[in-house]
């Protein structure tokens, strides 16, 4: 149990969501498809393995030759508990097994502890911005915080649009298009509690749209975004003009289409 829970030569836990060094790639179907570069936590990774699984995407054995002494040299070989790799591997994680042996385990230890007649009732984190609209490229500083808690001890991870996944008590996102950015922490207790949050910020331009001339519009963006320019006659019922990509921090557009109109506005929306 301590070799797997991260007393191991390499620091890394064999159960997602502990330790200061995370296993990213795993057999989950669902982390391997969500936003976010980390898997759920308390998954069991099963345990040490000689060398890579033979993987579709690198097939005959490809993954073998990027190691150094081969992982299965006959002679002189690298000692299999010194080898660690961000991969998953099918023939030694989700054991269920093991997972119901580890959970027997850790209930013992925790009941042997003074915290077992400790009520607990999970508690809603919240993220704070120093702004909730920060322009691209300008750094937004999140902070989380839960109601009646001291998170100053608290191992806390944080993921977010954009952003490699970082662990400290701020975090720091710098957007780089237009549009909602998600930040999402989870906060681990000493004594193993542990506190989630989600929340998101607007990144937004400096000047949205400018009024050239009684048909022609010049939209403040980012270069690489893609945005829908609408059009409206009573701020109520919307319709697309054009859907397009910034290819600098301005893009200009002539509408030709309501001449005649008493009254026409515009908005530009951001894709996500």
């Amino acid at each position: 149990m301590n070799y797997e829970g991260g007393g191991n030569p390499l620091n890394v836990s064999f159960l997602t969501g502990i330790g200061s060094k995370r296993q990213r790639e795993i057999v989950h179907q669902y982390a391997l498809n969500d936003r976010r570069a980390l898997p759920p936590s308390g998954i069991p990774l099963g345990n040490i393995q000689k060398g890579f699984q033979d993987l579709s995407l690198y097939p005959s054995n490809e993954l073998v030759g990027l190691t150094f002494p081969n992982d299965y040299a006959a002679s002189s070989p690298y000692a299999p508990y010194d080898i660690w790799a961000d991969t998953y591997n099918l023939t030694t994680e989700f054991v269920n097994p093991q997972q119901a042996h580890s959970l027997a385990s850790m209930a013992y230890l925790m009941a042997m502890t003074g915290i077992k007649d400790q009520s607990w009732k999970p508690l809603s984190g919240q993220i704070s911005f120093g702004s909730s609209d920060v322009l691209p490229g300008t750094a937004a500083s999140a902070s989380l915080s839960a109601s009646g808690l001291d998170l100053s001890s608290a191992q806390i991870v944080w993921e977010g649009r954009g952003a490699d996944p970082f662990m400290g008590n701020l975090f720091q996102v710098t957007p780089e298009f237009l549009g909602p950015y998600w930040v999402e922490a989870e906060a681990l207790l000493p004594d193993g509690r542990r506190i989630f949050a989600s929340s998101e910020f607007n990144s937004v331009a400096g000047h949205h749209l400018t009024v050239i001339s009684a048909s022609q519009l010049s939209i403040s963006g980012v270069a690489g975004q893609t945005f829908t320019l609408q059009t409206s006659n009573d701020l109520l019922n919307w319709r697309e003009l054009i859907t397009d990509v910034f290819t600098g921090d301005t893009y200009e557009f002539t509408d030709d289409s309501g001449s005649g109109e008493p009254v026409r506005f515009y908005r530009a929306v951001a894709a996500p």
